[in-house]
Parts: structure tokens; C-alpha cells; sequence
């Protein structure tokens, strides 16, 4: 049985084809096509269901030493209204999920991640903290909006000026009486904002972006095009480009680690990885001919296998497919020409610059 987000009834209503995935009944493209609504996004704007994520309000004051063990990256250096990527790992250095975590005010926070299954991790390693940590994935609802009039959407939704929000800022808003949090972030490379509601809000959050969007051409975009967008862009996908036998640093996310902290969840075994060296890395492949690679495709150089695909999708903005994969550190160099095997039919490929698509160099600043 699939859960259904808050925003279920309205992507069907606006005529979702739907998918399972993540546990949920999601949109995988609606009538005009995942290839017009990845371009829909890349020069106009797309809005997209993020209800699935997880969402996790953690509160009380040990609630700062907490997520300090629990995450890589420095939560203590976090203010009011902001935001910060990160990573959770067990004892081994190997990723739980990765995640962002919000600040809210001192002892206030919400944790958000890719999977609510998260959740007993994360009440396993709370213990003894004393804190009180609420479950808000199925009583709360997110859109997003990404592409370049995303900006003037956000504006004429809020009636604030766009570049008040910094990148992984939010704030607390009140619009037409609905509570609402509104935060620029960026899952795409198009770059845009991001608004949280209570469920009793969905639809009415729904429809108001919806309209105004519309005015600047704004298209709704399903799983498909989230896909190709979000691999253009570089981002990190659960469960496919990282599981719990990845670590950080193998995965191009070793920036969220710091080593300086003086403790957290799989520190010692990281820094012992970043000294000997990962045996594999993350990378970005263009494959010329336009096929679109899938996850668990191999990829060959010299007749021996190096690596596998992670994420593959077709790009529409390059004509190329596109693909993630680990590759082993020795056999990851530019200029090298790799096949990668779908189907049993090898394709030329070469390795690309990550990210593949970031105009606003967002994605280098998490």
C-alpha cells in the first residue's frame, strides 16, 4: 500500500500520470511530457510535489548537542531562519541518508531527509537526550518552484522581495491568514524556492502558486523530469547514488564533514578513510549518443569493468544522456573514454564537470 501526499488529489486533478516510488503515489509526468517540463524548468519555471520527504520537529535543550553528534556537518554555527546540507552516518563512516537541517530558534529544529524510515534511527540515537521529536512527514505538505521566474512567483506570492531569502534561508510567513514557510533552495541547477504547509493548506497552497505561475508560463513537473533536472544539477539521490555502504567522501559530498567538530556519529572512521584515500568516486557522465543509461548499467574502460551507474537519465537541454556512477579512483580521469552498458549495448562516454547544469553556482555554496 502507497501513502499519498497532501497534494495527491490536485496532481491528479491537473491530469498526473502517476508512479510509485519512495513509498508514494507520486506524478511521474503530466500531458505535455517529462521532456517539456524538465525545459519548462530550465527557461521558465516548473513546480514540483515534495511531499514525500521526511520531516522531523526536534525541540528541547539538549537539542543542539544532539543533532551535533548525530550530523557531520556544524549545526552550532546555524542561525535563526537558516539552513544547512548535511550527512548522517553510523559508527562506520557509512551514510544513513544525507538531509538538511533547519533552525528554527535555539532548541528548535526540523530535520528533513529523503525517507521517513529514517525516523527509528533517529529516535535510537536520541535517547538519553531528553527531547521531544515529532513526525511531521504526513501532517505537513512542500512544492517547489524552480527556473528562472521563480523568483517573480515568490514575490507576487509573498509580497516579498525575492532576494530577502538568502540561499538555504527561510522564513516564517503568514499569507492570507495560512501559515506558511517559504526557503530558497535548489533541487534542480534552475535554482528557486521552496513553501511548507499544514495539510488542511495543501490545496489552497496548491492552487495559489499554480495560478500566479501560470502567469509566467510555470509547468507542473512529475518524478521524470525531477530526475533528469536533479542529475543535471548534481544532487544527491537516496537509495541510488548513496546507500549504507557509501560514505561522504566517496560520494562528493565531503564538505558537509567537519573534522573540526570535536565529535559525531562515524568521525573517527571518516578521518581514517580521508587519510588512506576512498576507493571509489562519485562522477558524472555524458553518453554522446543520446541513450539514456539506468541505475546498475556497468561502466568499462579497456574491457574490465570500473564502475557502475548510480542514476542515468536523458538530458533534453544537451541531447545526451546523462548518468551518475562510482567509478574506482584510479580509472576516474578526464579525457578517458568508458562504455557504459545498457541493455548489453555499449555507448561511449566521457566524464563530465560537476555539476552538469548550475548557473547560479548554488550548489557549490551548500
Amino acid at each position: 500500500m502507497y501513502s499519498k501526499t497532501c497534494f495527491h488529489d490536485q496532481n491528479i486533478k491537473y491530469g498526473a500520470k502517476m508512479t510509485q516510488m519512495f513509498g508514494y503515489d507520486l506524478p511521474w509526468e503530466f500531458a505535455a511530457g517529462g521532456e517539456a517540463e524538465h525545459m519548462a524548468v530550465r527557461e521558465k519555471a516548473g513546480m514540483v510535489d515534495l511531499g514525500y520527504m521526511a520531516k522531523f520537529h526536534i525541540t528541547g535543550v539538549n537539542a543542539l548537542r544532539f543533532l551535533q553528534m548525530l550530523l557531520t556537518t556544524d549545526v552550532g554555527t546555524l542561525k535563526n531562519g537558516q539552513i544547512k546540507y548535511a550527512a548522517m552516518c553510523n559508527e562506520n563512516g557509512l551514510m544513513i541518508d544525507d538531509c538538511t537541517i533547519w533552525k528554527y530558534k535555539d532548541d528548535e529544529y526540523v530535520l528533513v531527509t529523503g525517507d521517513e524510515s529514517d525516523k527509528s534511527w533517529i529516535m535510537d540515537q536520541s535517547r538519553g537526550f531528553g527531547l521531544n521529536i515529532i513526525n511531521d512527514t504526513f501532517s505537513t505538505g512542500a512544492l517547489q518552484v524552480q527556473g528562472p521566474f521563480a523568483h517573480d512567483i515568490m514575490r507576487d506570492f509573498t509580497g516579498l522581495d525575492p532576494k530577502s531569502i538568502g540561499y538555504y534561508n527561510f522564513r516564517e510567513l503568514t499569507i492570507y491568514g495560512h501559515y506558511v514557510v517559504a526557503a530558497k533552495m535548489n533541487f534542480t541547477g534552475s535554482g528557486g524556492f521552496e513553501f511548507h504547509v499544514a495539510y488542511k493548506d495543501a490545496e489552497w497552497l496548491f492552487e495559489k502558486l499554480l495560478d500566479i505561475g501560470m502567469e509566467y508560463g510555470m509547468m507542473l513537473f512529475g518524478q521524470r523530469a525531477l530526475e533528469s533536472l536533479r542529475q543535471e544539477g548534481g544532487f544527491l539521490l537516496v537509495g541510488q547514488d548513496h546507500d549504507k555502504t557509501a560514505n561522504p567522501l566517496e560520494v562528493g559530498i565531503g564538505q558537509v564533514v567537519k573534522f573540526e567538530k570535536d565529535t559525531f556519529n562515524g568521525k573517527a572512521a571518516l578521518e581514517k578513510i580521508a587519510k588512506k584515500g576512498v576507493k571509489t568516486r562519485l562522477v558524472w557522465l555524458n553518453i554522446t549518443d543520446g541513450t539514456e543509461p539506468r541505475s546498475g548499467d556497468k561502466v568499462i574502460l579497456c574491457g574490465k569493468q570500473v564502475g557502475v551507474v548510480t542514476s542515468g537519465s536523458y538530458s533534453p537541454a544537451s541531447g545526451k544522456g546523462v548518468a551518475m556512477a562510482r567509478v574506482q579512483v584510479g580509472n576516474a580521469f578526464p579525457g578517458l573514454t568508458y562504455r557504459v552498458f545498457t541493455d548489453d549495448i555499449g555507448h561511449d562516454a566521457s566524464l563530465s564537470p560537476v555539476p552538469l547544469y548550475d548557473p547560479a553556482h548554488e550548489i557549490r555554496r551548500l
